[in-house]
């Protein structure tokens, strides 16, 4: 028969490792949203600055995990504006595809 303070001590400290997880997935979690929020705001108005300047949208490129948008402008000046998040490429597409 085992002791029961060793299985009591064991219950207790999975417990402690469990909430451990938890929080350091919730950690991770908001670390993300918060770049991805970061990310969207910076390129959107990196995007609104070349439409400004006379740029227009040539061609979006997946290299990996990141997106890469090519834009141009008359004097065939190629610039280039990197996603890690795709979902910050289709909610920002309606801004530059016409």
């Amino acid at each position: 028969m085992p002791y029961r303070g060793t299985n009591a001590k064991r219950q207790v400290v999975h417990a402690k490792s469990k909430n451990t997880l938890r929080d350091g997935a919730k950690d991770h979690y908001h670390f993300e949203k918060k770049e991805l929020e970061h990310e969207l705001s910076q390129n959107k108005i990196a995007i609104q600055k070349l439409l400004n300047d006379g740029y227009r949208y040539e061609r979006a490129v997946e290299e990996g995990p990141k997106t890469i948008v090519h834009f141009i402008n008359n004097d065939q000046h190629r610039v280039e504006v990197c996603f890690d998040y795709s979902e910050n490429v289709t909610s920002l597409k309606d801004l530059y595809v016409n």
